[in-house]
């Protein structure tokens, strides 16, 4: 009884992408590649309502080509006035600080970064997009910690690529993995052959 209501407790039931994924990233958790994000933020065809969300988004969209272009000063202009007219809006300064790093004025991104993160409502593709950047300037700057709290905020908003480098920098979790590559290989028969039978 007792590993029947353990069977029903288990919310996520793996698939054969759970399976391709463990063989081909063994460091990910096993099931994370189906796995739904743990958090959502906004809903964002709820905000194409709210006011002028059409017209920003494309004035974003302007200053990330901007950017693509190498034309860095005329982006973060254009993200200027994105963040003037809506400061509240945490995709601005989820793009800003993006064109900070490309600067390499680590410093402002992570302001914007902040910002956007503890002060304003989030979308959960800025979300992912926000703590994953911020957790690399974390490890950028030997914070270890704050870096991988920031991975797995971004995982559990979906992020998969951050979900696996959250798991990098958890001994704990590496641990366990490892441990269950060596299971699975005993289970299959791909267990490394000792050299030293004859």
């Amino acid at each position: 009884m007792e590993h029947q209501s353990n069977q029903q407790s288990c919310e996520h039931i793996p698939s054969e992408d759970d399976v391709l994924e463990a063989i081909f990233n063994p460091e990910m958790p096993f099931g994370s590649a189906t796995k739904e994000p743990e958090l959502h933020g906004l809903d964002e065809e709820a905000l194409e309502d709210a006011g002028d969300e059409q017209r920003l988004r494309e004035k974003e969209r302007e200053g990330v080509k901007l950017a693509e272009d190498g034309r860095l000063e005329e982006a973060l202009e254009v993200f200027n006035v994105v963040i003037n007219e809506r400061p509240n809006r945490g995709s601005g300064y989820n793009n800003r600080a993006q064109v900070y790093q490309i600067k390499g004025d680590k410093e402002s991104a992570m302001k914007d970064l902040n910002r956007a993160i503890e002060e304003c409502p989030l979308t959960t593709r800025v979300a992912q997009q926000a703590y994953a950047q911020r957790a690399i300037l974390k490890r950028l700057s030997d914070d270890t910690d704050g870096a991988r709290k920031d991975f797995e905020m971004a995982g559990k908003y979906g992020n998969v690529w951050a979900r696996h480098e959250a798991v990098k920098l958890n001994p704990y979790a590496a641990l366990c993995n490892q441990m269950l590559r060596q299971a699975v290989n005993k289970l299959s028969g791909n267990q490394p052959s000792d050299s030293r039978k004859e």
